[in-house]
């Protein structure tokens, strides 16, 4: 009988764990929106829920705050709109895309579009992980908003970057023993129109410690243009926590 008991407190304590993991809520999801050019970026909000509607701040490479998202598969951005026919505010939906799965912290890149879409949709929105496990501090990437292949050297290595989101590469910025005169990592990129290869960014990039960089290729912003944008975006992160003091009871 005492075995028996044994067992059942054992299984009851088991069971009680599993609840209490199971229980145990998850980190909310959270995102930061950058502008990638010029564009209207008056009166641009996102509904954290229906009742809660939240004005997103968006200027020229610069970030905005992190926001906390709401669930769901979906992201959208609106704008506060006067209803052409009722005369009333309204709300207008002008960049949608999916949540990338399995990200807990995402960055959003709006690129206007030259023309609003049938949807009504104002803005190509391009979503990365944001996390500083996903993209640590001194490294770079670079998001191709164009539909081009680019071609060029990030550092040492020769890189072929098709549309979307690049991986992250090392940078070589402030090793020692150099920190007091680094000439900065070597970045080129190139694209290749009907008359041959153009270059986009040819300059070499200093990276200060603890930050990272992002590199953002525009499309052009007018019709009929060839002119093909680069955006170099740094972001200083926060140092990491190196320990913890101990508390003792005594």
């Amino acid at each position: 009988m005492a075995l028996l008991n044994r067992y059942l407190i054992l299984f009851v304590l088991s069971v009680a764990t599993a609840a209490g993991v199971s229980a145990t809520p998850s980190a909310p999801r959270t995102f930061s929106v950058l502008a990638g050019a010029a564009g209207d970026w008056a009166k641009l909000d996102y509904a954290r829920s229906p009742s809660a509607i939240i004005p997103l701040v968006l200027g020229r490479q610069v970030r905005s705050p992190e926001q906390t998202a709401a669930s769901g598969e979906t992201w959208e951005v609106g704008r506060a709109i006067i209803d052409p026919i009722t005369g009333i505010p309204a709300r207008k939906i002008v960049a949608r895309t999916t949540w990338p799965q399995g990200v807990r912290t995402a960055l959003f890149v709006l690129v206007p579009k030259l023309a609003p879409d049938a949807e009504g949709l104002e803005f190509d929105v391009l979503a990365s992980d944001d996390s500083p496990t996903a993209f640590p501090p001194e490294t770079l990437r670079v998001i191709n908003a164009t539909p081009a292949n680019l071609a060029g050297r990030i550092g040492a290595e020769q890189v072929s970057l098709p549309p979307g989101v690049s991986r992250t590469f090392a940078t070589t910025a402030f090793l020692a023993p150099d920190e007091d005169h680094d000439p900065g990592m070597p970045v080129g990129l190139a694209v290749h129109m009907p008359a041959g290869w153009v270059a986009l960014y040819d300059a070499p990039l200093s990276v200060s410690p603890n930050t990272r960089v992002l590199v953002i290729v525009l499309p052009p912003k007018n019709a009929g243009s060839t002119r093909i944008q680069v955006r170099a975006v740094h972001q200083t992160l926060p140092p990491p926590v190196t320990g913890v003091p101990l508390v003792s009871n005594r």
